[in-house]
């Protein structure tokens, strides 16, 4: 007789052809696929554990307890010195300088500085203490606090005006906008009206301190520049009051123009001597021409006008020569005049210096103080609200529905942590991935209700089964179940005498199963045996069996064969 292989198999022709309905052992992806499935209700449950608790108590804080968010928008207006030195800073890396100085404003919005000026503000100057806080504000701070003795061994107070300002200081939330300089500034509160408020007074506290600041550097730095100028105000004064002295002392009154004056009475002076000179010298060449050597030869026939020309020449002659010594003697003077102012132009020049290099450090002070009054105009404008913030009309916390969606992934999660940390440490069969480790079987699936009203599928369907020898059914724990097994395949086959029935665990006992198997079916139940122990068992069963008989292996879902 024809007897099929596991690989094998061709039907006898007065049976019916059975379809193989697994064709491939289980490996790992199956194993937690079968957790999976096995856990789904579990996690189904979780999932809506989770998605019902976390959307109730959003809906219990939206009804109690509502937060709200509103925002300022301003824009940083750096300074030239703020840029040039970000810029610099920059330079050759791939970060914006413009980044930069935004980041660098929402640090300072974030100090706790301005928080105190905010609550100040607030307050009014009130000494009154702070209303009380919300519940839910409460247990915020308490679970900060706990967390901050858990990492610091010390219990934080922060209680009263301290509590109200570590509150502001938690509510703002900052971010700019990439590559500019816009700035927003949120705040969280459980009042839409003083959200807005403090978002707006975040704004302008921070550019009130900061005016103050720049005002008081600047202030300081143009007292500095004024004493220095009024410093050299006094040393220029100084050095005129010098200078006039030593011209005062010397008889000077001017003396660029005195000395001009001279300059020009001793040019005219020499042109006179010069001149008279001249004169002379053509009276005495005339008279010369009439020598004594010629003079009676001549003179006998020169006539009356002749000779009183001679006369007057004779005069005139006598006259150059008097002016000319009284010109010369002036020159000389004037020269005398001049070299005495000579001795006097060294130190007025170097005076004079003196007095033109302070005044152009006086000019230098002046421009810088005029400078710093120009840049502090520029820098009292460093923040400027570009959108006042105003009140929400609707909560911005909690949102309900990404609290019930966030709630049922966080239970899926948590189910599934819990499914593979008892994966972990468990020991018993539970998964097809965990029969075919048993051994050399062939894992069908599992047989449950469905299959069994229907007849067919899983084990019922097992191609082996349609087999002229006998069919042995073990059952690892039952054999009461094993027996019921065998009598549903006996229904299902045209020759259903073949069938029998036992217990796993007794194959070891001589002559338990016959001599002539044609197929063994071994069924178990989720959990009921150690992984060792059924791969024991495996091992015991093929040991007692030709290598040619097929073995099968099936779970029997809960409620599927009662045993």
């Amino acid at each position: 007789m024809y007897q099929p292989t596991f690989d094998t198999m061709r039907p006898a022709p007065t049976r019916v052809t059975r379809t193989a309905t697994v064709t491939e052992q289980p490996g790992a992806v199956a194993h937690y696929l079968d957790l999976l499935r096995l856990g789904s209700r579990r996690l189904a449950l979780l999932a809506l554990l989770g998605a019902a608790l976390s959307g109730g108590l959003a809906v219990v804080k939206l009804i109690t307890d509502p937060t709200y968010v509103a925002t300022a928008t301003v824009t940083v207006q750096p300074s030239n010195a703020e840029l040039e030195f970000t810029r610099d800073y920059v330079r050759g890396a791939s970060y914006d300088s413009a980044n930069v100085v935004t980041q660098s404003h929402m640090e300072y919005l974030r100090s706790r500085e301005t928080a105190v000026r905010v609550y100040e503000e607030l307050a009014g100057g009130s000494s009154e203490p702070p209303p009380p806080p919300s519940l839910l504000s409460q247990a915020k701070r308490k679970v900060k606090q706990t967390l901050r003795w858990i990492n610091s061994g010390v219990w934080p107070q922060s209680t009263g005006i301290e509590g109200e300002i570590d509150e502001i200081r938690d509510s703002m939330s900052l971010s700019m906008v990439e590559s500019t300089f816009i700035m927003q500034i949120g705040v969280r509160w459980d009042d839409p009206q003083e959200a807005a408020i403090i978002a707006n007074m975040l704004a302008e506290v921070y550019r009130d301190r900061n005016r103050e600041q720049i005002a008081q550097s600047t202030q300081s730095l143009q007292d500095f520049l004024e004493g220095e100028r009024a410093a050299a105000v006094e040393e220029a004064a100084d050095l005129r009051s010098a200078r006039s002295e030593l011209m005062r002392e010397n008889g000077i009154t001017d003396f660029q123009t005195e000395r001009t004056t001279l300059l020009q009475r001793l040019s005219q002076a020499e042109s006179d001597l010069v001149s008279a000179r001249s004169e002379l010298s053509a009276s005495n060449a005339l008279l010369a021409s009439f020598g004594e050597a010629q003079t009676n030869d001549r003179r006998n026939g020169l006539s009356v006008t002749t000779e009183e020309e001679l006369a007057l020449a004779q005069v005139r002659s006598v006259e150059l020569e008097q002016l000319i010594a009284e010109r010369t003697r002036t020159v000389a003077d004037l020269r005398q005049e001049i070299a005495r102012f000579a001795a006097f132009e060294a130190p007025l020049e170097e005076a004079d210096a003196e007095i033109a290099r302070v005044r152009d450090r006086i000019n230098d002070i002046e421009t810088r103080i005029i400078n710093v009054r120009t840049e502090l105009s520029d820098q009292m404008e460093t923040l400027r609200l570009i959108d006042p913030a105003t009140p929400p009309g609707f909560p911005a916390e909690p949102k309900v529905i990404n609290s019930t969606l966030s709630g049922f992934v966080g239970g899926i999660i948590l189910g599934l942590m819990l499914i593979f940390m008892k994966d972990l440490g468990a020991t018993r069969a539970k998964t097809r991935a965990d029969l075919a480790a048993a051994g050399d079987v062939r894992v069908l699936r599992p047989l449950n209700r469905a299959d069994v009203r229907r007849g067919k599928g899983s084990v019922i369907d097992w191609p082996p089964l349609d087999t002229p020898l006998d069919i042995m059914v073990l059952d690892v724990k039952s054999d009461a179940r094993s027996a019921k097994l065998a009598d549903l395949l006996a229904e299902r086959q045209l020759e259903g005498d073949n069938l029998m029935s036992g217990q796993l665990g007794w194959v070891t006992v001589p002559d338990y199963l016959p001599s002539d198997l044609g197929a063994v079916i071994v069924t178990l139940g989720r959990d009921e045996i150690d992984r060792a122990d059924l791969s024991g068992m495996i091992d015991a069963l093929r040991s007692r069996l030709r290598g040619d008989v097929p073995v099968g292996i099936v779970y029997l879902e809960p409620g599927t064969i009662a045993g």
